[in-house]
């Protein structure tokens, strides 16, 4: 299995994209007796990372994601 490092927990895999604020990644995360999870990582371009505007447009945009509970829309 091909690695692009780690980020936390999580085992990135690959750049799934790149846009303006955000990149997003398929990662994996592994647990007990050899669990994993493949899995979507979206997070804040590091050079932006210390920006405090664009860190709480991602926070807001989560905070309105996981309100979201529809069979069309992924689980955040």
């Amino acid at each position: 299995m091909s690695s692009l490092g780690t980020y936390g927990r999580y085992q990135l895999l690959d750049l799934l994209g790149r846009g303006s604020i955000t990149e997003v990644f398929k990662a994996k995360s592994f647990g007990v007796e050899g669990f994993e999870k493949t899995l979507v990582i979206k997070r804040v371009l590091p050079e932006l990372s210390a920006e405090a505007d664009f860190v709480g447009r991602f926070v807001r945009e989560a905070q309105l994601s996981v309100r979201l509970s529809h069979s069309g829309v992924v689980q955040v």
